[in-house]
């Protein structure tokens, strides 16, 4: 074999190849969002600009939070079974689900069927517009309605409508977002590390900002 010939790399081993370059730059992804429109917007205008081919973003068939991390479960269960089928299809990394706590009945048993299943979930707390909220500042006044929280978000946005696109608004706030976030849940209420049990109890708070921290490239 001449000494700059490169010997053929096998079909199968080739896909192989190209399975591990896909996942090198970013994890592969899914997020599941209990919203039709506001929360998938959301997410899908951050992957387009953070450039995350790797990262699917869809809203669920329902918005109870039961609906949605079963959906993430049938979800990740068919994409392990594609994967084993096909090499060039990897299976998912991590699996989110976002919901609001917001009074959804059988709140616990979605988040223990999540944990069963290994999904994270980005849990707000009373709503996704409290996330909305900290690309503006860091509000930190307990046991707040959703009413409350829009009431205060109308400052910085008014009129704030869920059908509405604010990405260009918010992305260039995403980095507040975050350290808001993070601040508010050691400051307010003492943890490094919430989960979702945590933001099911503590009003106002959200867990997005971990979510972001999986999805920006490394």
């Amino acid at each position: 074999m001449a000494k700059n010939q490169r010997k053929a790399i096998p079909k199968k081993l080739h896909y192989l190849h190209r399975r591990v370059d896909t996942r090198k730059g970013s994890p592969v992804m899914l997020v599941v969002c209990e919203g039709e429109a506001t929360e998938p917007r959301y997410f899908n205008a951050i992957t387009k600009h953070l450039r995350l081919a790797a990262v699917t973003v869809r809203g669920a068939r329902g918005s109870a939070p039961m609906t949605v991390v079963q959906d993430a479960v049938e979800a990740k269960t068919r994409r392990e079974e594609e994967a084993r089928e096909s090499p060039s299809i990897a299976p998912y990394d991590q699996v989110w689900c976002v919901f609001d706590v917001d009074q959804h009945p059988k709140m616990k048993d979605a988040l223990a069927f999540a944990e069963k299943h290994q999904i994270n979930v980005a849990l707000s707390n009373p709503c996704f517009e409290f996330w909305i909220l900290l690309h503006f500042e860091r509000f930190a006044t307990t046991n707040q309605s959703r009413k409350q929280i829009r009431r205060e978000l109308n400052r910085h946005i008014p009129e704030y409508c869920k059908s509405t696109d604010y990405s260009s608004l918010l992305l260039p706030r995403l980095d507040s977002a975050v350290t808001n976030s993070a601040h508010i849940w050691m400051a307010q209420w003492g943890s490094r590390n919430p989960t979702a049990s945590n933001a099911s109890e503590n009003n106002p708070s959200t867990l997005v900002h971990k979510l972001i921290a999986c999805l920006k490239p490394r």
